[in-house]
């Protein structure tokens, strides 16, 4: 085994998508005035509240305290704000890195985000997911924003709990999870739910579609927490408007998404054909005694990457110097460069054959040889044998010999 299950290399194919993919995402950070601020991979235990068993831990021989490779970067974001002296808020900050989960398949993922923080009215949640649909516009698939807010079943709970016992309760939990009509049917026969109770709990599990919802949603209200739970999704919508997003979004108040740390608005974003969400976000509590909160996401950035069209690959020549002087290759490697060609040159004495073989097998796309008395360009790959590039260095190399 190469590497332990779950970790892998990353090869120059996926390496060179990504860096164009974080060139783009990085530039719309820095448009809406978010700055770099990346934590390290290590940072204690008692940082994130993710399940231990998915922690991949060690001791710190310094401190003698438990560490772990980071499972999620908003915990560290939070704690580095809650560590400044000075906060100029709103702090807006992005991010990209590693994350590690000690799970079953993938344990490392290549991800990116950001963080909003401060004293944040609703117009945060609006920043925060107008930024994730432009990226999410990067991409050639049809996607889609699944928005909840905790505070609407939170609500319906509360009034639950004052008619069932917590065994109940959890069963309940679970059916909703399920959105099992018949399984609630069965419920609502072994439980003294009022009629009230019942036509709520059979809204929720249709609960899921446009803004028609919201206004659906008015008539089921029980509680000052379900109420402001649609009054919050209805103005973050309007700010939504405002910046002229209106497709791809999709409310749903029948579950509960987002992280432990999430209270308020949640989402997560689905890419037609991937079966997992590729990005998760919402709000947060940062500062309790002072009511500073937190908004942002965090984008699986390997999972878009296959919906992405990435930039046309640079043409890649083999230079083969057969001649003594080797002055005339460095000329002609350095000035095919600066033409945007991708030069390498074979620097190990052997046959021609034994470098053309490794030369195409290495996916390159021409070789050019040098001799005393002239040059061959050969073409190794078919498919980029453009006539114009194939001129542009016959170009050069007749330019540098006369």
């Amino acid at each position: 085994m190469l590497v332990p299950r779950g970790f892998n290399y990353i090869f120059e194919n996926v390496y060179s998508g990504l860096f164009s993919l974080i060139s783009k995402i990085k530039s719309i950070y820095e448009a809406w005035g978010y700055e770099a601020l990346i934590p390290p991979e290590v940072d204690f235990k008692s940082t994130f509240s993710l399940e231990e068993e998915k922690l991949f831990r060690f001791l710190d021989k310094f401190s003698g305290k438990t560490l772990t490779l980071r499972p999620d970067f908003t915990p560290q974001i939070k704690k580095y704000v809650l560590f400044l002296k000075e906060n100029l808020y709103p702090l807006r900050y992005y991010y990209f890195g590693n994350i590690y989960k000690d799970e079953k398949s993938k344990r490392q993922n290549f991800v990116t985000g950001i963080e909003i923080l401060g004293e944040l009215g609703l117009e945060a949640d609006g920043e925060v997911l107008s930024i994730l649909h432009l990226i999410l516009n990067i991409t050639s698939k049809p996607f889609q924003v699944d928005i909840g807010h905790t505070l609407f079943l939170e609500g319906l709970f509360e009034e639950l709990k004052k008619l069932l016992n917590p065994s109940q309760i959890i069963h309940l939990q679970n059916i909703l999870k399920k959105k099992d009509f018949s399984l609630l049917e069965k419920f609502f026969e072994e439980s003294n739910l009022d009629s009230k109770k019942k036509e709520v709990l059979n809204f929720i599990l249709n609960a899921y579609g446009g803004k028609e919802v919201l206004k659906e949603a008015r008539k089921f209200v029980l509680n000052k927490k379900m109420e402001k739970a649609i009054s919050d999704l209805e103005k973050v919508y309007r700010v939504l408007e405002i910046y002229e997003i209106k497709d791809n979004l999709v409310f749903d108040l029948s579950e509960i998404r987002g992280l432990n740390y999430h209270k308020g608005i949640v989402f997560e974003v689905f890419i037609n054909s991937y079966p997992f969400p590729v990005a998760k976000g919402g709000r947060y509590l940062v500062k309790e005694t002072e009511k500073v909160w937190g908004v942002g996401f965090t984008l699986d950035l390997e999972a878009i990457l296959q919906f992405v069209s990435l930039p046309e690959e640079k043409i890649k020549v083999y230079l083969i110097d057969n001649t003594e002087d080797k002055k005339l290759a460095l000329k002609l490697a350095t000035l095919l460069r600066k033409k945007g060609f991708i030069v390498a040159r074979d620097i190990i004495k052997r046959d021609n054959k034994i470098s053309l073989e490794i030369a195409k097998k290495k996916n390159l796309d021409f070789a050019v040889v040098l001799k005393e008395n002239g040059f061959d360009i050969i073409v190794l790959n078919e498919k980029k044998n453009s006539e114009n590039k194939l001129k542009e260095i016959e170009k050069v190399l007749t330019k540098i010999l006369s």
